[in-house]
């Protein structure tokens, strides 16, 4: 598992992307189940594509909840997570501290 892969890049282009992605593809190779998670880029979503056209690509849960927050307010989200805090999903147990040391403030 890879947890962490960087580069250094003038700009956040399709084009550097594809770059990054295509040196990653070098130092890993074909893997026959790949996960990548990223936030919501556009030029990072193509570059993705083109170069592991097989991989599950995820935005990471980070990105998910800024951009909720974003979208609806830390409000609603705080409301959101006071809901969640009082049930108990068959197979997962939410807590509010948890999702709320997740989000950047």
């Amino acid at each position: 598992m890879y947890h962490v892969a960087f580069g250094f890049i003038d700009g956040e282009t399709t084009e550097n992307w594809e770059w990054f992605m295509t040196q990653l593809h070098k130092a890993i190779g074909d893997l026959p189940v790949l996960a990548i998670c990223t936030d919501a880029c556009k030029g990072l979503e193509k570059a993705v594509k083109n170069v592991f056209p097989h991989a599950e690509h995820r935005e990471c849960f980070r990105h998910l909840m800024q951009n909720f927050i974003k979208k609806f307010g830390v409000m609603f989200f705080r409301r959101c997570i006071l809901q969640l805090e009082h049930i108990e999903l068959k197979y997962f147990n939410i807590s509010s501290n948890l999702l709320e040391r997740l989000v950047i403030k």
